[in-house]
């Protein structure tokens, strides 16, 4: 039973033994007893005003607080003390609203800074559940990381951020030509540290880092052999000319073809370094393939036994390309993929087959060659990186800025499935 409740109780007792005095004692005492109730009345009236107001205002609010309700006050009681402490509850409630305020304000913006955010995060529980992420992180995984933990992210980038410990981070380089720098961190919350990813995509400045240091070593070398090997010609044609017996005419003329071959040796990595700017239309993929179909058919080695499967997928596709450059990619693209089919001395035939997708537009080269390991995939688009005894690393390289220049997504890789090697070429939206 509350005090004011008692209150109620002591006044109606109050009130009826009045009553009952009026009524049955005598009249020389009547009055006492009257007199007296009223004094009692008198002083309930005061504890009431002294102690059961405030006490009530106090309960209201302890329910204003268990109900989170920060708007609301409480009125004074007309006790001195009461209101003091009515005042002083009004002050905490005021600032209790304004730090939830500025807290949720902090909070509504630290989340619109994090899903803008470029950079991959993945929160996870004090067990390693993950409970939060923004859509760049499931951009990067490509797909949501919901119901999984944080060693159980799925993709080699999901593999490369589970072997993190607290506080380490490393670089991944994927066979997509993405690279990311990952990061295992923590934030405290109850006491405890909750763990969560950072992972930052650096593949446009490592990419570019790589061309500015590649075309430096190719203009470089290019001054430097050219001059050495026109000299060296000169000398070599002089020669010659003059009368010389057979044996030093032979050698003068194997010398002067390896002078040709290095300059033309040269001059390939130099082309590269030259690659115009393309000049984009939209075309539609089918139609652009097919007029080169015939001559990707006459690169293919002669008695190799590949055959080069037609076009397959939507013919209706369309891109953004420029189409002398994009013809000099695909070109690369089947050749690299049937010298690995010749290569590999495969009992089977070999097979190479161009599909187109829509929505996004894209092109796949599939070849039943020897395959890729996931470790060369990752590097195939390195500068001066091969796998060939006798390459020199500029097809692939003269393919990925090609592809780049039109903003392509592309990947080289081998699918343990099947074991099939798959060029997939991903096009920017037509807009």
């Amino acid at each position: 039973m509350s005090s004011r409740h008692i209150f109620i109780l002591l006044l109606a007792v109050t009130i009826a033994l009045t009553v009952m005095a009026t009524r049955m004692l005598p009249v020389e005492y009547m009055w006492w007893m009257i007199g007296g109730l009223c004094l009692v009345g008198g002083i309930e009236i005061w504890l009431y005003v002294a102690l059961v107001r405030p006490v009530g205002a106090l309960t209201n609010g302890i329910g204003l607080i268990k109900a989170q309700d920060f708007s609301s006050r409480l009125s004074k009681v007309g006790q001195i003390d009461a209101d003091r402490l009515v005042e002083t509850f009004n002050r905490m409630m005021d600032v209790l609203k304004t730090e939830r305020l500025r807290f949720n304000e902090r909070n509504n913006f630290l989340h619109l800074l994090i899903d803008a955010s470029p950079a991959g995060i993945v929160v996870g529980d004090f067990d390693g559940n993950v409970t939060d992420f923004n859509p760049a992180a499931v951009d990067m995984f490509g797909v949501e990381p919901t119901g999984l933990t944080l060693s159980t992210l799925p993709g080699d980038l999901g593999r490369a951020c589970a072997a993190l410990e607290r506080g380490g981070s490393v670089s991944v380089r994927l066979s997509n030509t993405d690279i990311y720098r990952c990061s295992m961190l923590s934030f405290m919350e109850s006491g405890f540290q909750r763990p969560f990813f950072l992972i930052e995509r650096l593949t446009r400045e490592v990419q570019e880092a790589e061309r500015q240091a590649c075309h430096r070593i190719v203009r470089t070398m290019a001054h430097e052999v050219n001059n050495t090997m026109g000299g060296v010609a000169t000398i070599l044609e002089i020669l010659a000319q003059s009368t010389l017996d057979e044996a030093m005419g032979q050698a003068v003329e194997a010398c002067m073809e390896r002078c040709r071959a290095l300059c033309g040796f040269v001059t390939d990595y130099a082309s590269v370094v030259r690659l115009p700017a393309p000049e984009t239309a939209e075309v539609v993929l089918a139609d652009m393939l097919a007029g080169i179909y015939p001559f990707l058919e006459g690169i293919i080695p002669a008695g190799s036994g590949i055959v080069l499967e037609p076009v397959s997928g939507s013919f209706e596709a369309r891109a953004l390309v420029d189409r002398t450059l994009f013809q000099q990619a695909m070109v690369n693209i089947v050749k690299n993929a049937s010298e690995s089919i010749v290569s590999s001395k495969h009992a089977v035939q070999g097979r190479i087959s161009v599909s187109i997708g829509d929505h996004p537009s894209r092109i796949v080269v599939a070849d039943n060659g020897p395959g890729l390991s996931p470790e060369a995939s990752r590097l195939l688009f390195s500068p001066f990186f091969t796998t060939k005894p006798k390459g020199q690393g500029i097809g692939l390289m003269l393919v990925s800025e090609i592809l780049r220049a039109h903003g392509c997504r592309f990947s080289l890789a081998t699918d343990p499935r099947d074991h099939m090697t798959r060029f997939s070429i991903t096009f920017p939206p037509v807009r």
